[in-house]
């Protein structure tokens, strides 16, 4: 009984620890879609902000960049003021202007209850003019200036999202069928809006938890 404990105890603190050594915000999802025009509304570059943590987080403050981080402040671009993120919610920040959210949740089949910031409400540096598809990055900052998220993607395929878990590990491009990924309208593939699973440590802390709880349930 004391080991089975010991075993729960160390595992949810490993499981704890990775859910908090990565910040509450995390990018989960990036879609560089060079070529794409303002036409194509939904092909556009987009990438998608997790809310991790417990509580909602006013974006008030908060900037974002592509390229090397070279900290906020310098050529990034700020978050308009009383954007909320709520917790476990996913929102969607899209290149273009206003007639984009509407675009893009028509062809993704998305409800109007997921939030999707288009460019043009970044002011004149969105940074979607710099997010390659031949391979870059995007970071995020908080309103105190802390890198609390950054993911870095190789060169992208036309049409298909790049994925990570919310501890920030890559699940490199999506693939129909899995973490929520599915084929939208044009064939785009990925899975905007839709909260990642959690990553498979906290998982592992969770079962041998469960499992030490049915042993303990039997000694008694």
């Amino acid at each position: 009984m004391l080991m089975r404990l010991s075993m729960c105890i160390a595992a949810l603190a490993v499981s704890l620890f990775g859910q908090t050594a990565f910040a509450a915000l995390a990018i989960t999802e990036v879609a560089s879609t060079s070529g794409a025009t303002e036409a194509e509304l939904s092909g556009l570059d987009w990438w998608e902000l997790t809310n991790t943590g417990p509580s909602s987080v006013l974006l008030n403050g908060y900037e974002w960049e592509d390229n090397n981080p070279q900290g906020p402040g310098v050529d990034t671009a700020i978050f308009p003021a009383g954007v909320t993120i709520s917790a476990g919610e996913s929102i969607i920040i899209h290149d273009g202007d206003s007639a984009v959210p509407a675009a893009f949740r028509s062809v993704w089949g998305l409800a109007n209850t997921v939030q999707v910031l288009n460019g043009d409400l970044f002011g004149g540096n969105n940074m979607f003019s710099g997010l390659s598809s031949g391979g870059d990055q995007v970071n995020l900052y908080d309103n105190m200036g802390s890198l609390v998220s950054s993911v870095t993607f190789p060169g992208s395929t036309t049409g298909v999202s790049f994925e990570w878990d919310t501890q920030g590990n890559s699940r490199g491009l999506s693939v129909v069928g899995e973490f929520g990924a599915y084929s939208a309208a044009g064939g785009r593939i990925g899975s905007p809006g839709a909260v990642p699973e959690p990553a498979t440590i906290a998982l592992v802390g969770m079962a041998v938890c469960g499992l030490a709880s049915c042993g303990l349930r039997r000694r008694k």
